[in-house]
């Protein structure tokens, strides 16, 4: 289950901004101001509202456009804070504009990093990073680097962690760790922050006891420093380690200490998260089904009223999906519905950030291009006059020799004899330089290809295969320094030999797709019953079927004969089959049936899951060519994305087409048309 990014976060670029330089303005009051309201962003926030609405008033009365930028700052952190966004990022703006004015880098670098805070809650992601490097920049060109680098370093983590780039992420909090231990020394709250950061990167990875290490350190700095945020992050992570690991009694224990904090803690975002939490837990229980019932009405009571970027996307989806199960279809159906257009907002903002910088990066190559043809004119005006002056001393030589030859009718045979050859060879070198042209335009393309193909591996090499293997060696660790009892290690061995297994397969799938792309492939067509494949296929993957209780709803005819590829068609149909597995919810079924296209030119063979479903952008990636679609299954499977591309590939070969019907929470079919064989046709193939 994914974290919750804290509003209070917002205090850590904040203090960004060493005290010591702002209190030696002449202005000792409005300092004191400025620190009496930042105060009180921990502790009281209107307080710390009127203290900045004072502070904006006396730096006004005293025209004072310095502490007027930091004021502007700070209650702007408190309207933030307060979950009032829009008007926090108004304020947000009148402080970077001031502090341009006055040339204040310490001040732009801190209300740039807040700002982009802001935008990062709202999702607009592009839009955050985008602002926290021109922060970076600025801290860079002041020469802060070793303090700028605990919060960057610590932003980008969080920023990467959203995006489910949980390997990313884990190395860039490490840095902000690092960093931290060599110029942390005013900044120690960040300690606890780090180590919570860490803790549930490791945990979504499912590297527990490291999880579980940097969790109750945060917890026990939580409890000196009485940090509330951090406190109900970690015993959060806390619940996510032993929920993932099936022990659902002490994740319910820590939830209930984690929702006792938020509640003493008294901030809206945080106890609303907390109960949804703990909700997601008792209704996996028969004894904590009521209780569960009653936290998911509360739960809708708080949501009721709230802004769309107050909402939390995967706690409206889990409204969408506890109210489908009890029935409650017109609450399911809001839910739903809600949760679909706010994720969309999300997208075309964001989407909207990277088209305005990517219309700037238009602008400058046409200012280039503009140049460039400028200084192709002038060139080409230059060849002119050299063309026009080679054309008259070449028209000039050529009547000296028309005289010469004129004179003697023998000398201008043998030129004449000698022009044409030269003309011959020079025909036949065109020819030969054209077909060598042909040839390099054709190794261009291939090699163009074979580049595309080589990137997109060593980019898998080095992100989706890394995770496994992470958890791999995590694990021998612990087993070789001898830290487990008997029971821990038989468990242990038992999650080691799932994990090596899915990495086999998904390492088969990238040597099979590789081989594909760099050697090529050597299909050899046979006529192969469709049910027979099906079976075999089914059998193969019986046992992974098995771990979620998955049976197989079968309904292949066995009249149905095709032309194809037998190694390919076990592929596509073994991947499609795992893919059906790897998103449907546990003791569910899978449809497989056949069928004939309306044309008749095609049959058709139907997988079918009622499982998490997708989206149409979803489905229209995985369709596209050129793309690569991973995302992980109902009990956090990873993969790479290079099945669904096998699966493409390998139908291409064998003329035929992938149709996939999908709706988000109603499940998939995915139906592979290969061409039909008439039974009056098949003693022909044979």
């Amino acid at each position: 289950m994914r974290r919750q990014v804290s509003i209070f976060v917002v205090i850590i670029t904040s203090l960004f901004q060493p005290f010591e330089a702002k209190t030696t303005r002449s202005y000792q009051t409005l300092d004191s101001i400025y620190q009496l309201a930042f105060e009180a962003l921990e502790t009281d926030i209107e307080k710390s509202k009127l203290e900045g609405r004072f502070l904006i008033l006396q730096s006004k009365i005293a025209e004072d456009n310095l502490n007027l930028g930091y004021a502007y700052d700070v209650y702007g952190l408190a309207l933030y804070y307060n979950s009032e966004l829009d008007s926090a990022i108004v304020y947000a703006d009148k402080a970077i504009n001031l502090f341009k004015k006055t040339n204040e880098l310490e001040g732009l670098s801190t209300a740039l990093f807040n700002k982009s805070l802001m935008l990062q809650y709202l999702g607009r992601y592009n839009a955050a990073i985008s602002l926290l490097n021109k922060g970076r920049r600025i801290d860079l060109k002041r020469g802060a680097k070793g303090e700028s680098d605990i919060f960057y370093f610590s932003r980008l983590s969080d920023i990467l962690y959203l995006q489910d780039r949980f390997d990313e992420a884990l190395v860039y909090a490490q840095l902000s760790l690092s960093a931290f231990v060599n110029f942390g020394e005013y900044h120690n709250y960040m300690k606890a922050r780090i180590y919570l950061n860490i803790a549930w990167l490791y945990a979504e990875l499912d590297i527990f006891e490291m999880a579980e290490f940097y969790a109750k350190k945060t917890y026990a700095l939580s409890s000196e420093n009485k940090d509330f945020t951090v406190r109900i992050g970690s015993l959060q992570v806390l619940a996510t380690i032993n929920s993932k690991q099936g022990f659902n009694v002490e994740a319910i224990a820590y939830l209930r200490k984690a929702l006792k904090s938020a509640l003493d803690y008294k901030e809206k975002s945080e106890i609303i998260y907390a109960k949804y939490m703990l909700a997601n837990h008792l209704q996996y229980s028969s004894e904590t089904l009521v209780e569960a019932a009653s936290r998911w009405s509360d739960i809708d009571s708080s949501m009721q009223g709230l802004k769309d970027y107050e909402k939390d996307l995967s706690i409206l989806f889990d409204l969408y999906k506890y109210y489908k199960r009890t029935d409650n279809y017109p609450k399911a159906i809001a839910y739903l519905e809600d949760y679909t257009r706010i994720n969309k907002e999300l997208n075309i903002l964001d989407v909207r950030e990277v088209q305005a910088d990517f219309e700037k990066e238009l602008a400058q190559n046409e200012k280039t291009i503009a140049l460039a043809d400028l200084r192709l004119q002038q060139k080409d005006g230059q060849l002119k006059n050299m063309v026009i002056m080679g054309s008259g001393i070449l028209l000039t030589v050529l009547i000296i020799v028309l005289i010469v030859a004129l004179r003697s009718g023998k000398k201008f045979a043998v030129l004449n004899s000698s022009l044409n050859k030269t003309h011959g060879d020079l025909k036949i070198k065109e020819e030969e330089l054209r077909k060598s042209f042909l040839e390099l335009e054709k190794n261009y393309g291939e090699i163009s290809s074979l580049n595309s193909s080589k990137d997109r591996l060593l980019s898998i090499l080095s992100h989706d295969l890394k995770q496994p293997f992470n958890q791999i060696i995590a694990v021998l660790e612990l087993i070789e320094e001898d830290v487990l009892n008997t029971e821990d290690r038989k468990e242990i061995m038992g999650d080691l030999k799932s994990s090596v297994e899915e990495t086999s397969t998904m390492v088969n799938n990238l040597l099979q797709w590789s081989k594909s792309q760099f050697e090529g492939t050597k299909r050899q067509p046979a006529l192969l019953n469709l049910s027979i494949v099906v079976k075999r296929v089914s059998l193969e993957l019986s046992v992974l079927l098995k771990r979620k209780s998955i049976v197989i709803d079968f309904a292949v005819e066995e009249s149905i004969y095709i032309m194809a590829d037998e190694g390919q068609l076990s592929s596509i149909i073994r991947n499609l089959l795992s893919n059906a597995y790897k998103f449907s919810e546990a003791n569910s079924i899978i449809y497989i049936s056949s069928g004939l296209s309306s044309e008749g030119k095609y049959s058709l063979l139907h997988l079918k899951d009622k499982g998490i479903g997708m989206t149409l952008q979803q489905v229209n990636k995985i369709l596209d060519s050129n793309s690569q679609l991973s995302m992980p299954g109902t009990n956090n499977e990873m993969g790479t994305g290079i099945g669904m591309m096998i699966v493409k590939d390998f139908i291409a070969q064998n003329n035929g087409y992938l149709e996939i019907d999908s709706k988000l929470g109603s499940g998939s079919t995915f139906t592979l048309a290969l061409p039909y064989i008439k039974q009056s046709d098949l003693p022909l193939y044979q």
